[in-house]
C-alpha cells in the first residue's frame, strides 16, 4: 500500500520537490484539488486521514510495548516480575506500568522528535526480526512449536 502511495505521490508532483517537502502528501494534495472551495475540503481529508493513520500506528506500538516485555519476562529475558497479572483486570499491569514510566520519562528528558524516528526504526526492526522468527520457527520443525 505504501509503495504504491509513493508511486501515486510522485506521478503528480516531481520527485524533487516531494524529497526537499516536509508535507509531501498535502503538496499532492493541492496540487490535485486546490486550495480553495471543494478543493481545499480535499486537502483537509488528507490531513484528517494522516492524522488518523499516525494516531492509530502509535496506539498500536504503545499498546504492543507492555505485551512485549511480559513475554520477555515470561521467557526469562528480564526479571519475571513483569509477570504479575493484576487480580481485577487481568493485566499485566507491572510491564504496563514499566512501559508508561519509560515513554514518559523519554518524553520528558527527550526530543520528541528523535523519540519519535527512533521508534520508527526499531518498529521496521521489530518487524524484520518477527519475519525471520516466523521463518526459523517454521523451518525448525520442533515438536515445541
Amino acid at each position: 500500500m505504501y509503495g504504491i502511495i509513493v508511486v501515486v505521490l510522485m506521478g503528480v508532483v516531481n520527485w524533487d520537490v516531494l524529497g526537499k517537502s516536509t508535507t509531501p502528501v498535502l503538496d499532492v494534495a493541492e496540487v490535485a484539488f486546490g486550495t480553495l472551495g471543494i478543493a481545499g475540503i480535499g486537502v483537509g481529508v488528507l490531513t484528517f486521514a494522516g492524522l488518523l493513520a499516525t494516531v492509530s500506528s502509535a496506539n498500536a506500538s504503545i499498546l504492543a510495548s507492555p505485551r512485549i516485555n511480559f513475554a520477555m519476562g515470561r521467557d526469562e529475558l528480564v526479571s519475571d516480575k513483569l509477570n504479575a497479572i493484576h487480580p481485577n483486570f487481568a493485566t499485566p499491569y507491572r510491564s504496563i506500568a514499566v512501559t508508561g514510566g519509560l515513554i514518559l520519562l523519554f518524553i520528558v528528558i527527550g526530543n520528541v522528535e528523535t523519540l519519535a524516528k527512533a521508534g520508527s526504526v526499531l518498529h521496521l526492526i521489530v518487524y524484520g526480526l518477527l519475519n525471520i522468527a516466523l521463518i526459523v520457527t517454521r523451518e525448525a520443525d520442533t515438536p515445541e512449536y
